[in-house]
């Protein structure tokens, strides 16, 4: 990749909000994929090269949503249904923030839109 190519992702990663998650997600996906043909074939130096696409990837992804996407297998904890490469994605405070919750890895999680809204929808419908 051409060093263009990765200053254009940094400064989008600055900038989350430019991000196509969508168009991330999907690439990821198809490396690992990718990598596990060239594991089957024992194609060691093809899974090398596919790996540092990969941790590129992930560092065009964002590097939270990234590793919750990893870490939750791609399911989202509310509905409990695959996160799937064309759904928008939000990330969730397990603790909210009004409650002293942090934006630490282990209070994050990865939520289909729709349930992130119903989620509070309903939470603050409660608190009402």
């Amino acid at each position: 990749m051409r060093s263009s190519d990765r200053t254009t992702i940094l400064s989008d990663k600055a900038n989350w909000h430019q991000i196509d998650w969508a168009k991330a997600q999907s690439r990821v996906r198809c490396i690992q994929l990718k990598i596990m043909n060239a594991c089957e074939q024992d194609d060691c130096k093809r899974v090398k090269s596919l790996q540092r696409k990969l941790d590129f990837a992930e560092l065009q992804m964002g590097y939270r949503k990234a590793r919750l996407f990893r870490k939750q297998r791609a399911i989202c904890p509310m509905c409990k249904a695959v996160i799937r490469d064309d759904e928008e994605i939000n990330v969730h405070h397990l603790q909210p923030k009004l409650l002293a919750g942090k934006d630490d890895i282990g209070n994050l999680a990865l939520v289909h839109t729709n349930c992130h809204h119903s989620h509070h929808a309903l939470h603050y419908a409660r608190r009402a």
